[in-house]
């Protein structure tokens, strides 16, 4: 057939829908069509008339359509365009009494979320509560972006020993993007090696020891070194030597509480070593997998997580906060030693402390201390960082009895005024004594006191 021998609806054409019907007539002797090669689609309401319903995509969507008589003559192919304007979804929120207990609880439905989980995400809200501390705000952003599919990564606890006594009583966790450091005071470990820096008699140490009676130094040779021989400075992790003994010399480091566990792989992996940790040849803790399917990646970073003989469970959120004194920026402004000496970071210390009293994290001691900033009729007061309180230096040289101030300290580079070859050291009151404030955790914790 040299014809097409049906027609199409012209208004068939014209689309204002993704569903949409194609339609037309035909000839009786026309006993078959095709669209797009497929007779499926097409149907015959009459003997004179065809139809198929058809989806569309927004544009131009193109059709071929043939038909054939009864001994397969074909007609010849009708090409057809239908336009479908571009369109955009729209979200029609209906507000029922979910709504409203969504609402009290501080949340929005999210963008087309269904009655199932925004009714989750509210029975979230007691049991994670929103707050302004580090863990509180993990909770709020995970359950407000609709992250709340797992909790709880495994449950940790510390063991027993043979007397039904903790292994530990101190054990701690503190989980960072790259590590996790295990806290026991227990644990022995040697972990690091430092030459010492003839320009300051000593060296930096790798992490921020809680107490100086927590690090202890060897030689090369593994002998002891007195604690007599040196000084630990918490707040910048340094360690000088009272003398030149040590001079050039390698000296080995040994944490007397902490090892440490890379994070990396799967949360198995992470168990496995964890419970590889051992005190007086017993292991420190039992650690339950709640679900070995979380990547390592969602464990979610803790500065201190207190642990004992009960479980606690190790949360795994999708969102990660890092540390909200952001360490690794921190990190990023020392010089290779770690320390600030002759970066930006010191000049911007400069300028600080030209305009205030108060340092980063620390307390200037016999210029700075608590005080009463006023008192309510019941006596009590709230502490606030004020005037002076005299801590002070003494000289490493024990016939040098005299009590030397933070000026003298400055003003002399650390060396004692009398005996320029021996260094002044602090005496009274020590970094975790001070807190700047009633905040809630360590929010407001002085790490450390400068005497830099």
């Amino acid at each position: 057939m040299t014809e097409y021998s049906f027609t199409i609806d012209p208004g068939s054409l014209i689309a204002d829908s993704w569903i949409h019907t194609l339609r037309g007539t035909k000839l009786g002797i026309i006993q078959h069509m095709t669209l797009n090669g497929d007779e499926d689609p097409i149907v015959f309401p009459t003997v004179a008339s065809w139809q198929a319903d058809v989806v569309l995509s927004p544009g131009t969507n193109t059709f071929y359509i043939q038909g054939t008589d009864v001994v397969d003559n074909e007609t010849e192919t009708l090409k057809v365009e239908v336009v479908l304007d571009e369109y955009e979804t729209e979200i029609h929120e209906v507000y029922s009494d979910l709504s409203k207990h969504a609402l009290q609880q501080g949340l929005t439905r999210l963008p087309g979320e269904k009655n199932i989980y925004l009714y989750r995400r509210v029975l979230d809200t007691p049991y994670y509560p929103s707050a302004t501390n580090y863990e509180g705000l993990v909770e709020a952003i995970s359950r407000d972006l609709g992250l709340t599919l797992y909790r709880n990564a495994f449950a940790i606890h510390v063991n027993r020993d043979t007397y039904l006594e903790p292994l530990s009583e101190s054990a701690t966790l503190e989980i960072t993007a790259a590590e996790i450091l295990v806290d026991a005071d227990e644990l022995q470990i040697a972990n690091e090696t430092h030459k010492t820096d003839p320009g300051f008699n000593g060296f930096y140490l790798n992490y921020e020891p809680r107490y100086e009676s927590d690090v202890e130094l060897f030689t090369r040779d593994y002998s002891k070194i007195g604690t007599d021989r040196y000084r630990v400075h918490l707040y910048d992790r340094k360690v000088v030597f009272e003398d030149d003994s040590y001079n050039m010399q390698w000296i080995r480091v040994r944490y007397n509480y902490r090892t440490s566990i890379p994070v990396t792989g799967n949360l198995a992996g992470l168990k496995t070593q964890l419970e590889a940790i051992q005190v007086g040849g017993q292991n420190l803790f039992t650690v339950t997998l709640l679900n070995d399917s979380l990547p390592v990646e969602g464990l979610s970073h803790r500065e201190r997580l207190v642990l004992t003989t009960d479980d606690e469970e190790l949360k795994w959120a999708q969102v990660q906060i890092y540390n909200l004194h952001d360490k690794r920026f921190r990190a990023s402004l020392l010089n290779s030693f770690g320390g600030g000496y002759g970066t930006k970071l010191e000049a911007w210390a400069g300028t600080i402390a030209k305009r205030s009293k108060f340092g980063w994290g620390a307390v200037i001691l016999d210029v700075d201390s608590w005080d009463p900033l006023y008192k309510r009729r019941d006596n009590a007061g709230i502490p606030h960082l004020w005037d002076a309180y005299r801590g002070h230096w003494e000289c490493a040289n024990p016939d040098d009895t005299g009590r030397y101030t933070y000026s003298d300290y400055t003003g002399h580079s650390g060396h004692c005024p009398e005996h320029p070859d021996k260094l002044l050291r602090y005496v009274g009151v020590e970094a975790w004594e001070w807190h700047s404030g009633i905040g809630y955790g360590n929010d407001l914790l002085v790490t450390g006191i400068d005497t830099q």
